[in-house]
């Protein structure tokens, strides 16, 4: 381990680290979107430009996303390192965790990838439109072949991505066990202060997605040219997917009500006779 790195708390370069990774995963999925679309450029200016743009605003909603999903092993790592309370078994738990959320990302980034060639729009809500009939479901990813190569993507994706974290959590778990449980602390509490509070703030300037005043980053910030697969190819699946979902459930959006038959028959007679 370099020296200059045990300077930085365990918690703030392990959930980097993580980041990373996920990160590079987010964009390996992008990459298999553009080039199975590319056919939705024809005609297009300034592909190289556009398509680098639609990647770096890729690159906000992939770190809007990891960072929902690393806040809380963030948060826990990091009141490990500031009451240098450093057991076992959180690491382990957080390991778990963080493996089970990126393989439920991933396997949405899986699905979306058809999911935009049948509907050409990122996957949203609408998925879950058919949760109620598994049959139909089954039905139909097993008479379309095509759906059997993105599930071995997945699976590929996903035993690469198992065999990079565990390379990692070997290389951070010798030296989380070595951290002192009480005593002397490996960074003093005010370097552990000094990098730990600005790492929170840049997870959640993270999942905000934006440095201004606005509101947080949303589904129309993608949106900054007139082809339509460039200003979707920058969202994240799983925010698209979460966003509308929401969307779905708020309030203002309850299903409206209508009166059964019988009562909105006697109500019509009701206002015929009054007449």
């Amino acid at each position: 381990m370099n020296r200059t790195l045990t300077h930085i708390p365990f918690s703030v370069r392990y959930i980097f680290t993580i980041y990373l990774a996920d990160l590079l995963f987010f964009t390996l999925f992008r990459v298999i979107l553009f080039l199975t679309n590319l056919s939705l450029l024809d005609g297009v200016d300034e592909k190289a430009a556009l398509s680098l743009h639609a990647f770096i605003l890729g690159f906000r909603f992939d770190t809007v996303i990891s960072g929902y999903l690393l806040i809380l092993p963030m948060v826990l790592l990091v009141f490990a390192d500031i009451f240098n309370r450093h057991p076992v078994v959180l690491f382990k738990a957080i390991r778990v965790f963080i493996f089970l959320l990126f393989f439920l990302a991933f396997f949405i980034c899986s699905a979306d990838i058809p999911f935009f060639k049948q509907y050409n729009t990122r996957l949203n809500s609408a998925a879950l439109h058919w949760v109620s009939t598994p049959g139909f479901i089954i039905s139909m990813i097993l008479e379309e072949k095509a759906f059997f190569i993105y599930l071995i993507l997945f699976a590929c994706f996903i035993a690469v991505y198992f065999i990079l974290s565990r390379k990692i959590n070997r290389k951070y778990i010798k030296e989380y066990k070595a951290l002192p449980r009480y005593g002397n602390r490996p960074v003093s509490l005010l370097k552990t202060f000094a990098f730990c509070l600005p790492a929170l703030f840049l997870v959640l300037l993270g999942i905000r997605g934006r440095t201004t005043f606005k509101s947080p980053i949303r589904v129309g910030t993608s949106y900054f040219c007139n082809n339509r697969f460039l200003n979707q190819l920058g969202l994240n699946p799983v925010f698209t997917f979460l966003r509308s979902y929401l969307d779905d459930n708020k309030k203002t959006n309850k299903t409206l009500h209508l009166a059964d038959d019988n009562t909105a028959i006697a109500s019509v007679q009701t206002l015929s006779s009054n007449k």
